[in-house]
């Protein structure tokens, strides 16, 4: 009886890892579009606002000022606003915070022997770290970056009807 317990808490905690591996995976994928949306939101910036102090074109003044807001915004992206992401929430002793609150390597030790006597602390401990991963890192980001993005092609869209509207 004991090794099919043993064989399930197995499975649930190679479960469990699979979820916290695609968790972090999720968010550096975020990352990555935020870097990218900051990288072109900072060109089109500079090409319009170059542009626009030679020509004056108010289409340009529109896509300048869109493509900043924009940078900016998927800026804070990298790293919310500590109203976003932190809300007193328990951490787990996965948590890189949590981890270096402790004195030493031995007291950390000491607290990572005490989850591990029961699978229920350790289910428990991956849970929290899961939860706070998604809740108060990814989807902040993701918020965020969506913002960033609808300035972006706002801007964009703007644009290009003042160009047309100037143009005809």
């Amino acid at each position: 009886m004991m090794e099919k317990e043993s064989k399930n808490f197995n499975t649930i905690f190679t479960f469990l890892d699979s979820v916290l591996d695609k968790t972090v995976s999720c968010a550096h994928h975020m990352d990555n579009q935020i870097q990218i949306l900051v990288g072109i939101s900072s060109a089109v910036f500079v090409f319009a606002a170059t542009q626009f102090s030679e020509k004056g074109d108010l289409f340009l003044l529109v896509l300048a000022t869109f493509s900043i807001i924009s940078a900016i915004v998927a800026l804070l992206a990298i790293h919310p606003p500590r109203f976003m992401r932190k809300r007193g929430q328990p951490e787990s002793i996965m948590y890189d915070k949590q981890i270096i609150s402790f004195s030493s390597s031995q007291n950390y030790t000491q607290e990572i022997l005490k989850v591990i006597e029961n699978p229920n602390k350790i289910l428990q401990q991956y849970a929290t770290e899961i939860f706070n991963l998604s809740k108060y890192y990814y989807r902040p980001k993701k918020t965020l970056f969506r913002i960033a993005r609808t300035i972006f092609l706002s801007g964009f869209i703007l644009s290009a009807l003042i160009f047309i509207l100037e143009r005809f």
